[in-house]
C-alpha cells in the first residue's frame, strides 16, 4: 500500500465538510492502491456504507479505512 496523508477525523468534529474531505481521501487512496479510476473507487466505497460509518465513528484515518475497504 502507498503512504497517504491522513485528514484528522479524531478531533471531535463531525462536520459534513470534514466527513466529505475524509471520504474523498479514502476514495483517492482506494484508487491509488488498486490502480483504478476515482469513479470506480467511489463505487467500492459507496458499496460499503456500514464500513465507512464504523471507521468514521472509530476515528480511523482515510488510509486506514481504505485498507479496510480493500481488505474486507
Amino acid at each position: 500500500m502507498k503512504n497517504h496523508t491522513a485528514l484528522d477525523a479524531t478531533d471531535g468534529s463531525t462536520s459534513d465538510q470534514q466527513y466529505t474531505d475524509w471520504e474523498r481521501e479514502i476514495i483517492e487512496c482506494v484508487a491509488d492502491d488498486l490502480g483504478i479510476s476515482f469513479s470506480e473507487a467511489a463505487g467500492v466505497a459507496e458499496a460499503q456504507p456500514f464500513c465507512l460509518a464504523q471507521s468514521w465513528g472509530a476515528g480511523l484515518s482515510a488510509p486506514q479505512t481504505a485498507e479496510k475497504l480493500i481488505r474486507d
